[in-house]
């Protein structure tokens, strides 16, 4: 929980729900290729909401799946749970890892975390019924 404190709360819910978009989009936008934001902009998607539209849950998205309404607790869930398991991995890797393997160390364990989120979420036919097993 810190970590969302840290976001700009200007004016309540309304300016911390924004900050929450902006912060999502910009993290998802640095997962994206040239490629893929070149196919994106031809879409007509503005940049600001580029990253959140190739994965999907930009509000657009969000309501042709019928999340819409529950966008901004989606947003906060996205950002405290990944930018948390991140920060917990890196207390992790600098109090317990020597310098030099630190990098390594922490690549390792992001692989891993993100293979388990993968797997957890793989276990259950309901939620991904086209998943193979």
């Amino acid at each position: 929980r810190g970590e969302i404190d840290r976001l700009p709360r200007p004016q309540g819910d309304v300016a911390r729900n924004k900050a929450l978009e902006v912060w999502l989009n910009k993290m998802l936008m640095r997962t994206l290729n040239e490629d893929e934001i070149e196919a994106t902009t031809s879409d007509r998607v503005h940049k600001s909401q580029m990253g959140l539209h190739m994965y999907k849950v930009s509000p657009g998205d969000l309501t042709f799946i019928g999340l819409r309404e529950n966008k901004d607790r989606l947003y906060e869930v996205l950002f405290v749970h990944s930018q948390g398991l991140f920060d917990s991995l890196v207390g992790l890797v600098r109090q317990y890892c020597p310098s030099p393997a630190r990098g390594q160390a922490l690549e390792i364990l992001w692989a891993t975390a993100k293979a388990l989120v993968l797997s957890v979420g793989l276990q259950d036919a309901d939620y991904f019924p086209d998943a193979s097993s």
